[in-house]
């Protein structure tokens, strides 16, 4: 009965741990790193920023979508998330990168 106590408490403390690590490291990254950490592996940034006036929300988050399902990139749940804000609000970072 130890056992299945021990066993229940370390499950949610990793349940709980874990999407938070995953959180921070994206944050960590700013919205033109995490684009080029994710999405130039499959192509050149500058096909995102020609688009990035011309997506919405919508757009973005269903483009992320098939990049992952169809394509295999490798980004979790909580990087999508990032990376459709960063598209719509337009980072700082991102702009200053797509100019370059």
């Amino acid at each position: 009965m130890k056992f299945f106590k021990f066993g229940s408490v370390l499950l949610g403390l990793l349940l709980f741990v874990v999407p938070a690590v995953g959180a921070a490291a994206a944050e960590d990254e700013d919205c033109y790193q995490l684009l080029e950490n994710h999405c130039q592996s499959c192509h050149m940034l500058g096909r995102v920023c020609k688009k990035l006036d011309k997506k919405s929300e919508r757009a973005w988050k269903s483009t992320i979508v098939r990049m992952v399902k169809r394509r295999g990139a490798e980004v979790d749940a909580q990087q999508q998330a990032v990376i459709v804000k960063c598209l719509v609000s337009r980072d700082a970072s991102l702009v200053q990168g797509c100019e370059q």
